[in-house]
């Protein structure tokens, strides 16, 4: 069935580390399943919970990724001494 294939395909751009890829590809997977087995079936279902795991694990790494960026204050980055001194900031 296509909709099996497309999870093992997502599966693959998991392990390779391309995640919007399988992100896509298990979306794909979860669309197929619905039209052609509706969405009350079983493997409808455990595709549905792949496809919602992955984009949750996703949007926690890309927040996880942002925070880290900006520091744990949530400032962009710390003002330099020198600025600080000059405009009276906190360094």
């Amino acid at each position: 069935m296509l909709a099996i294939a497309y999870h093992n395909m997502g599966v693959e751009q998991e392990f390779l580390r391309s995640y919007p890829a399988a992100i896509l590809s298990y979306k794909k997977a979860v669309n197929f399943a619905e039209k052609n087995l509706g969405p009350d079936d079983g493997i409808t279902q455990n595709l549905r919970n792949v496809y919602e795991n992955a984009k949750n694990e996703l949007d926690v790494a890309v927040f996880k990724k942002k925070k880290a960026a900006t520091g744990s204050t949530g400032a962009i980055a710390q003002v330099p001494a020198k600025v600080a001194k000059t405009y009276g900031a906190q360094a």
